[in-house]
């Protein structure tokens, strides 16, 4: 049960923790939304996020389960397609009425195929924004081949006022991602660990107020 003490918290579309069951679209009409702890996109299921949707994460985890459990995750062990518009954004935030970097965990990918596919998105006040975890790219982890596999991708996104990374990549093999055209403000940028044989393409973002490190890659196969 959620008290609504918070004015910021009325008209909102609370959203039950746990895992989804099927294929789910948080809709702009619904917007905006509010998490309160973890939910899980399971193998097999996708997540789809439509242009203009807020997401707003409670600064405690009423699970007490994940990465973190003291903050809200969004688990994606299956698929999230999250594609705004440049005139139409979707937003990830705190939904705090004063707030600050780490209110909320991120957004973890891991299990095995799917992809994580952002653009047009705008992600701020979390601890790690994207976090690749025992992450294994390709077909049934065998196909692993640029034309065939399709890539997770974080494009055109405004990411902001993070405290450890914008991506956090640790364990994951047989990947294919793309981070273009985004612009980072306030936040370490890329820390990656235990990676290996991914293709990564890193092109025309911008970053400004940098803390702690730019990019961190220790991996056996890495090309960029």
């Amino acid at each position: 049960e959620v008290s609504l003490t918070d004015a910021a918290f009325y008209n909102m579309t609370i959203l039950s923790s746990g895992e989804l069951t099927e294929n789910t679209t948080w809709s702009a009409s619904s917007s905006p939304y509010l998490v309160t702890g973890d939910i899980t996109v399971p193998e097999g299921v996708t997540l789809t996020i439509e242009p203009g949707v807020e997401v707003r994460f409670t600064t405690s985890d009423d699970q007490s389960t994940g990465q973190d459990g003291n903050r809200v995750e969004l688990n994606v062990m299956g698929e999230l397609i999250a594609v705004g518009t440049a005139t139409d954004s979707i937003v990830f935030t705190s939904s705090a009425s004063s707030p600050a970097a780490a209110d909320w965990y991120g957004i973890v990918k891991s299990g095995y195929q799917d992809r994580v596919f952002l653009m047009y998105c705008r992600g701020e006040y979390y601890k790690r924004f994207i976090h690749y975890n025992s992450y294994r790219g390709g077909t049934d982890g065998t196909d692993y081949n640029w034309a065939t596999v399709d890539s997770s991708r974080i494009e055109h996104c405004l990411i902001r006022h993070g405290t450890e990374a914008a991506i956090w990549v640790y364990s994951s093999n047989y990947g294919f991602y793309y981070v273009k055209d985004n612009t980072f403000h306030d936040t370490p940028l890329i820390h990656g660990q235990s990676m290996s044989s991914h293709e990564i393409v890193i092109q025309n973002n911008t970053a400004t107020d940098v803390f702690s490190y730019g990019f961190v890659f220790s991996s056996q196969v890495l090309s960029y």
